[in-house]
C-alpha cells in the first residue's frame, strides 16, 4: 500500500503529460465501461467482451477502486496542475471531457 501511496503522489505532482489510459466505472456485477483517457475509443468489458483476456470480474481484483468524493477532489487537482504546465495544458479539455463520461 505505501508503494501505491508514492506512486500516486509522484503522478499528481509530475502531470507533464496526460496518459492515455483506460478509466472504468463499474455497469453491472459482471460488467463496466471503459473509456480512453485521450483516445476517443470506449470498451465494454464482460464476461465475453474481454480486456487483455481479462473479465470485468477478473480486472476488478486488480483495481484501485476510488470513491466518487475521493475522485472529485483528485480530478480537480490535476486539472488545477495540468492547466498550470504548458506541457499538458493543451490536452487538458479532450482529458476532462473522457473523464466526465465515467464520473457519476
Amino acid at each position: 500500500m505505501k508503494h501505491l501511496k508514492i506512486l500516486l503522489i509522484f503522478a499528481l505532482y509530475s502531470c507533464a503529460s496526460v496518459p492515455n489510459v483506460l478509466v472504468c466505472r463499474q455497469q453491472a456485477i459482471s460488467s463496466g465501461f471503459c473509456t480512453y483517457t485521450i483516445d476517443d475509443k470506449d470498451i465494454m468489458i464482460d464476461d465475453t467482451h474481454l480486456y487483455k483476456n481479462k473479465t470485468w470480474i477478473d480486472l476488478k481484483l486488480e483495481m484501485v477502486l476510488v470513491p466518487v468524493e475521493s475522485w472529485v477532489e483528485i480530478k480537480s487537482y490535476i486539472l488545477k496542475k495540468c492547466k498550470k504546465n504548458q506541457d499538458c495544458n493543451a490536452q487538458i479539455g479532450t482529458w476532462s471531457r473522457k473523464i466526465d463520461s465515467v464520473n457519476p
